[in-house]
């Protein structure tokens, strides 16, 4: 999975191994973002992510939310 260099991204979250949903996450958010700055993005996959994960993504939202904002 290639996630772009521009966003602050953990050496043992980039490195893997991942479930199917955050691959998924991973990859919309921080890799191909095309979907999400459509605002296209279909997120049912944020249901499969465990508790885990759940902490992980939140957490890598919040690293990067400052280098989103324009």
């Amino acid at each position: 999975m290639i996630l772009r260099d521009s966003y602050d991204i953990p050496e043992e979250v980039s490195r893997g191994p991942h479930s199917p949903a955050m691959e998924k996450f991973l990859r919309s958010w921080f890799g191909d973002t095309r979907a999400l700055s459509r605002g296209e993005l279909d997120i049912p996959f944020l249901n499969d992510l465990t508790e885990e994960e759940l902490k992980v993504a939140r957490e890598m939202l919040r690293r990067n939310l400052k280098m989103n904002v324009h």
